[in-house]
């Protein structure tokens, strides 16, 4: 995982014969940008990383997030047939119920995102790279996106951070800035860990202002 994140961005770029671009990013997106970031900062100019990234320092772990760990238990649960009802409770357990009651995620969310687990195996990959990211017994590995990796992101960042991303709160929202040489937040008010369901609009005017410059923080 350290060297597909140290190469990922670079060699996508290379296929496209770009010398470097901006980069927007989320959970495992967001622990890729980060890495590639570091490993070769010219190639990214301006990054918007949304809530918390995969691997990122915290002190807090979603049990779902855990579980998926544990030897068996977690290959058990990716091949339990996804439903309606398991959709909606893992937009629940990411900090999404807000908006789920008020309509802001819509049935059209809902159906895209039960269509992604019934057609692609996301649900083996994703127990497959908990394995990579944590142990059930030990937590976090906390090298794959060290203090030292955070360090060398020279790409001025903004993050976009739903205020109840069950990956980590405000305090872990400001002690992954706090690493990073150029980075900015922006809180999102009652937003779980994909803050634009929440709050769709908002989150596009803040990629768009960071990636001209005028980085929009509240």
């Amino acid at each position: 995982m350290a060297d597909l994140g140290d190469t990922i961005v670079g060699d996508a770029l290379d296929a496209l014969e770009l010398d470097a671009a901006d980069l927007v990013a989320t959970s495992l997106g967001g622990y890729l940008a980060l890495r590639s970031a570091a490993a070769e900062p010219a190639r990214v100019r301006r990054m918007v990383q949304f809530s918390w990234p995969v691997g990122a320092p915290t002190e807090w772990l979603p049990w779902i997030m855990r579980v998926n760990a544990v030897p068996g238990l977690g290959a058990v649960i990716a091949r339990l047939p996804p439903s309606a009802r398991s959709v909606r409770m893992t937009f629940r357990q990411i900090g999404h119920g807000a908006s789920l009651n008020d309509g802001r995620i819509t049935p059209e969310d809902l159906e895209t995102y039960l269509a992604l687990l019934r057609h692609t195996p996301t649900l083996r990959e994703d127990h497959r790279l908990a394995g990579a990211f944590l142990s059930w017994r030990h937590g976090l590995n906390r090298s794959l996106l060290s203090p030292e990796t955070l360090a060398n992101v020279a790409a001025p960042t903004l993050f976009v951070w739903g205020e109840r991303d069950p990956f980590g709160g405000l305090e872990t929202a400001r002690g992954i800035v706090e690493l990073l040489p150029d980075a900015l937040l922006r809180v999102v008010p009652d937003a779980g860990h994909a803050p634009w369901l929440d709050d769709l609009e908002g989150s596009a005017a803040a990629v768009r202002a960071h990636l001209h410059g005028t980085s929009i923080v509240a």
